[in-house]
């Protein structure tokens, strides 16, 4: 299995600005030591399980933009490997969170504005967050579990990106096209439904 690379990881001491390529390793069972982020070696990284048996060596740097996976550290510092029990964490979702922890671990994420100024994602984030979160929503699934993954593992900006784009996908579509994008059922009667529809005028109103 090859390995995902992830690019431009520089310490934190790095006052030339340099960038380094660093690896992240997902080869299964395999443990490989990524140095020059630590003193000690043998703490520079992390091994972490995704939900589908795939092992990564994270740096533990790029590892700790994650919430979840540095209280989990902290909390059971002798655990071999943290296991991420999420079912959307798959090895192809982990890896693209990997590639935007590794990102941002040097150029931090700028908060985006409510609500969004455009539905062009380019006009409200940076235009590498709008190429990482480039999903066509007919990959909706991949978008989602983004989103789940974002939530489970507490990468908090990486999460408002994913609901930034979810919510420009939704932007100007009819109730039955948003309902099939979410994947909500409609349970409602045509009667009931209608009744809504009537109940809500004035809304549409206050919009005019």
């Amino acid at each position: 299995m090859s390995k995902d690379e992830v690019k431009e990881i520089t310490d934190d001491n790095d006052n030339d600005n340099d960038n380094d390529n660093e690896d992240v390793d997902c080869d299964n069972g395999k443990d490989e030591v990524i140095e020059g982020l630590d003193d000690d070696d043998g703490d520079s990284y992390l091994t972490i399980g995704t939900a589908d048996g795939e092992l990564f060596q994270v740096p533990k740097k790029i590892g700790f933009m994650s919430n979840f996976i540095k209280t989990t550290f902290e909390g059971d510092k002798t655990a071999k490997v943290i296991e991420l029990k999420e079912e959307s964490l798959t090895k192809e979702c982990f890896g693209k969170i990997l590639e935007y922890m590794a990102y941002h671990f040097n150029n931090p994420a700028k908060e985006i504005d409510q609500p969004l100024k455009n539905k062009n994602m380019k006009e409200n984030v940076s235009e590498w967050d709008a190429d990482f979160i480039d999903i066509p929503i007919s990959n909706k699934d991949l978008l989602f579990a983004l989103t789940n993954s974002a939530n489970y593992l507490d990468v908090k900006p990486l999460l408002e990106l994913c609901c930034a784009k979810i919510a420009s996908e939704l932007e100007g579509r009819t109730t039955e096209e948003m309902r099939k994008i979410l994947n909500v059922v409609n349970d409602f009667t045509p009667e009931e439904e209608q009744e809504l529809i009537e109940r809500d005028k004035w809304l549409d109103e206050c919009d005019k």
